[in-house]
């Protein structure tokens, strides 16, 4: 049985008293099989989604569209002399088909919060992007979430999750684990903290590129196993070439001293001997070929000939031959290039054509507006 809930509103701001109040927009349907668990899905461009398992049998959403200050595109100049009057409505969309919800939002300009309360015994996928958080409560059931620019908080969760935010901080508290299914809690540049019944037994792999692991569990270190079948099929290749030529992303980095620096010799004789190609070729032996030398002229160590099976398969990792090394927001001036960086605004606008199916036009367009409000900043 399905069943579609569209709610569109525009509320005009007014000076009279308890207009300025937003009201949120709300909607409860009911699951078509209450015996048998739900399945959510609810993805925002801008906003955050807040999930809460209740003992019911439906699933309850709230849109809450976020005042915004600061962040109005550029004025059309046919209105000069006039003043815009703000749409409040969300655009709030739920549809449900045999106890799988999908829930979304039409405001793509604005920001909105979502605020979502299901059975307990449902399973989540949950998607955003900028300018919101990811917190669910008291749900058991297969949860994915994932948040670019936000953090991600699931407490007092049970079943199996897949949990990543790019930039912010991945918390998860699990009550109950499924055996025999495989989690994920990754981030890039935050910290993951992830609590476990104390009496679980697992296997698991941990990895970080920048920070220290800890844990309280008895944990015994096993040797990765070869898997040559796998390796085999393996291979790294040059990036495609388009109209303007082959480009591959790249995030260098660089040695610095501090001016307060109280020994400056000691730690530039440091710098100079790291710098050195037998202590890079150290460096990057042990990260078997993927971590890259600061100076291209380095990019002749053997250390890429030889990682294998097969012999080779990590030869085109570096930049070679007509590959040009791209790095997000270049060739703008420093101060905005780290804008765009920092915002993700080259991988929000793949992804809004992708994912959003968004027309070409009207991505770029988003750019050039989220690009002229960080040059007026």
């Amino acid at each position: 049985m399905r069943k579609t809930i569209d709610i569109c509103a525009f509320i005009l701001a007014a000076t009279l008293p308890g207009m300025a109040q937003e009201e949120p927009q709300h909607t409860a349907i009911p699951l078509t099989d209450p015996s048998r668990p739900a399945m959510v899905h609810a993805s925002l461009m801008n906003g955050g989604i807040t999930v809460t398992g209740y003992n019911g049998k439906e699933v309850i959403v709230e849109a809450r569209s976020r005042r915004e200050d600061g962040r109005d595109s550029k004025p059309d100049p046919k209105a000069a002399g006039m003043h815009r009057l703000e749409s409040r409505g969300t655009g709030l969309s739920v549809e449900e088909n045999d106890n799988e919800f999908h829930i979304g939002v039409g405001a793509m300009n604005r920001t909105v919060d979502l605020n979502i309360r299901v059975p307990f015994n449902t399973s989540l996928k949950l998607r955003c992007l900028n300018d919101g958080d990811i917190k669910v409560e008291h749900v058991s059931g297969e949860i994915d979430v994932d948040d670019l620019n936000g953090g991600v908080k699931l407490l007092n969760v049970s079943g199996t999750v897949v949990a990543h935010s790019l930039n912010e901080d991945v918390v998860v508290t699990l009550d109950q684990v499924t055996p025999g299914k495989a989690m994920s809690f990754s981030t890039m540049n935050g910290d993951v903290d992830v609590t476990l019944p104390g009496d679980l037994k697992a296997r698991v792999k941990l990895k970080s590129e920048n920070g220290e692991i800890y844990s309280d569990f008895d944990v015994h270190p096993e040797a990765s196993p070869d898997n040559p079948k796998v390796a085999e099929n393996c291979w790294t290749h040059p990036m495609p070439k388009g109209p303007k030529g082959r480009f591959v992303a790249q995030l260098p980095f660089f040695y610095g001293l501090w001016r307060f620096s109280k020994n400056k010799q000691a730690a530039k004789d440091l710098l100079l001997y790291l710098s050195q190609k037998p202590a890079v070729t150290k460096v990057v032996e042990a990260s078997f070929g993927y971590d890259l030398p600061a100076f291209k002229t380095m990019y002749d160590l053997d250390i890429w000939n030889t990682v294998g099976p097969p012999l080779g398969t990590v030869y085109g990792y570096p930049p070679r031959g007509d590959e040009e090394t791209s790095i997000a927001g270049a060739p703008a001036r420093t101060e905005v290039a780290a804008q765009i960086y920092n915002q993700a605004i080259n991988t929000v606008m793949v992804s809004k054509f992708t994912q959003g199916g968004e027309k070409i036009n009207d991505v770029i367009r988003w750019a050039e507006n989220e690009l002229e409000a960080t040059l007026r900043a």
